[in-house]
């Protein structure tokens, strides 16, 4: 167990669990990065400024109609993964 533990800590490459089963695996940073990129990728878009600027004057009425203005954070473009 002890050589198990040193191999672990000297390993120069990061140990990543799988998906769907119990099995770790061994790759580079570079290629973490790139797996976890395609998978939110897979799954989200990026939007458009017209979308973007729907759903702030969306949420404003909303904000304005509820009269939570002074209570509210106003929406804020973030850079996405």
């Amino acid at each position: 167990m002890i050589e198990d533990r040193n191999k672990i800590l000297n390993e120069s490459k990061i140990i990543v669990p799988a998906d769907k089963s119990s099995n770790f695996y061994k790759i580079t940073k570079d290629e973490y990065d790139t797996l976890i990129s395609k998978e939110v990728h897979k799954f989200y878009k990026k939007a458009t400024n017209e979308e973007v600027s729907a759903i702030k004057n969306e949420h404003t009425e909303i904000v304005t109609e509820l009269e939570i203005e002074d209570r509210v954070f106003a929406t804020v473009k973030s850079k996405a993964i």
